[in-house]
């Protein structure tokens, strides 16, 4: 069908196709980058990770608490 519309001279078919050709071609291509960037996005869980590594680490000192021993635990011994 191509090589018909170039033979015969028909532009208006050959411009159809070219046309055709060239929409179909930037369709793949944005198919393409839309699936390389789902494949590289990261989901919630993996972005807290990455932000926890890249953090400097938090100290939090706690008072120790006394402990008391309960009513079971005398028995045991």
């Amino acid at each position: 069908m191509l090589l018909d519309a170039l033979v015969d001279g028909n532009r208006s078919a050959l411009l159809l196709y070219s046309i055709g050709a060239t929409i179909l071609v930037i369709i793949l291509v944005l198919f393409a980058y839309l699936i390389h960037n789902k494949r590289n996005r990261l989901n919630w869980y993996e972005k807290n990770l990455m932000e926890i590594a890249n953090s400097p680490p938090q100290y939090v000192r706690c008072k120790a608490l006394a402990r008391f021993d309960t009513d079971e635990e005398r028995e045991i011994e």
